[in-house]
Order: structure tokens, then sequence, then C-alpha cells
């Protein structure tokens, strides 16, 4: 009971043993009959709430009166400079996430030097074969919801070679965008699909009704390629002038 000071010239001040490391401390509170252990458990300092209902925390950063100051967690890092610095690799498993404020950058990622590729960001699942994919979701809409995301799919093909899609979510709803939704694909050949996710040329582009492709110079003169289907017609048109240029029919 009471305040206690251990204090001599060597150090360690305090040595606290026990033959299995468990529960060498257990810290609690008589008014709500919450404790903590910390524990030396095989090789691994544990800290462990007794209450696992999600009401216990550790909290670094934070003084009594839940006001944010001025303090650091350094791992690996015996200088840290933000509210976390990690010095060496780090493995997360879970969801990472930011809420509250204003964010100007949510996530942010800098390092590297020189001009060599060196890649701060890799996405990759450790799993192989035709069919296997992994991407990033975007979207901007306070339910949570992505419309938009950014996808790679391994199609088999040895090595981890695989299609490249760029997708988009159209429908009203609150479904994420999916593969299903490639409004374009590269291929692992290198062959670029629009409306079409096999494409077989350079440039591929599929859309039901009339296909147009437009081009248009600085100057603001502007011709179009059309195919449609309706008439089996292929053509260059003038939209500047409003004029057809060529025409091509299959019937003649």
């Amino acid at each position: 009971t009471g305040q206690k000071t251990f204090s001599q010239d060597g150090d360690p001040s305090l040595i606290i043993q026990d033959p299995n490391g468990s529960q060498l401390v257990r810290l609690r509170r008589t008014d709500t009959s919450k404790k903590f252990d910390i524990s030396l458990e095989g090789n691994d300092l544990r800290f462990t709430p007794t209450d696992t209902d999600g009401t216990m925390n550790v909290l670094i950063g934070v003084n009594a009166g839940s006001s944010t100051i001025d303090s650091r967690l350094g791992v690996g890092n015996a200088t840290p400079s933000e509210m976390l610095s990690v010095t060496g690799n780090a493995a997360i498993s879970g969801t990472i996430s930011s809420a509250g404020g204003t964010m100007t950058n949510a996530l942010e990622i800098n390092g590297g030097a020189g001009t060599d590729l060196d890649p701060l960001l890799r996405i990759n699942k450790d799993v192989d074969g035709d069919g296997s994919a992994t991407g990033i979701l975007i979207g901007a809409v306070a339910a949570g919801y992505s419309k938009s995301g950014i996808f790679f799919e391994n199609k088999g093909l040895g090595s981890g070679r695989g299609n490249l899609y760029f997708c988009n979510n159209s429908t009203a709803g609150t479904a994420d965008a999916t593969i299903a939704d490639a409004r374009m694909t590269i291929m692992n050949d290198g062959n670029v699909g629009i409306g079409t996710d096999s494409p077989d040329a350079k440039l591929h582009i599929a859309v039901a009704g009339e296909t147009k492709l437009d081009l248009e110079d600085t100057g603001g003169q502007r011709y179009r390629l059309f195919a449609r289907n309706s008439d089996d017609v292929f053509g260059i048109y003038d939209v500047t002038n409003t004029r057809t240029w060529f025409r091509y029919t299959a019937h003649g």
C-alpha cells in the first residue's frame, strides 16, 4: 500500500524473477477491478489486459486527461521524429485506416534516391495460379464503398504474368468495383483493350452499336474514325467541318 521507491547505484534497481515468466507484474485498479498483466513468456514481453472486450488499451502519447502530448515511440529508432518511427521492416495484418480531422495526405510515401527504379510501394498476393488477383480500390464517398479500382490478375502463364485492369463501376449502388467492371485492359503481351478484356491487337476498341475514335490537333481540327454495327459501315468523319471524308460498307 502506498508509494514505493527503489534506488541503488547499480542497474537494475528492481529484479522480478519467476520460473516461467507468467504474470510477473499485475496492475490493478481497485475501483473498477480492471487488471493488466506484464509477463515474459518464452522470449516475448507481453502486455495483456484481463478484459478482452475492447475496453482496455495501451496508450502512448496521451496523458491522464486524454490529451495528446508530445511523446514518441521508436521501434529500432533511438531518435523518433514522429509519433511512431520504425527503422526496419514492418508487417501488418488487417486494415490501416485514418480518421478524424482534415487530411491533406492520408498516406504519404517518401524515400529512395537517384534515378534507378526503386519502388516505394509493392502490392503482392502470395497465391500462385490462374485467377489469383490483387489491386487497389479507389472511392470518394462517406459511405466507404469504392467505385473505381486498378487490379492485376495472374493468368497462369508462369512467373506471375497476367493482365492489368483499370475498372470503374457505374451502377447506382453500394457495390465496389471489380475486374468485371474493366474499362481498359493491358494484356501480358502488350495489347490494350478498351471495352474488351481480351484485345487481339495493339489497340482494340469494342463498343456496342457505334465505335468512335477522335483525333484532334492542338489547333482544334478533329477527325473521327467510326465503325457502326447496324449497317456495317467504317469511315473517317471531319468533326470540325461536319463532312465525311471516307466511307466503306461491307454491303458494297
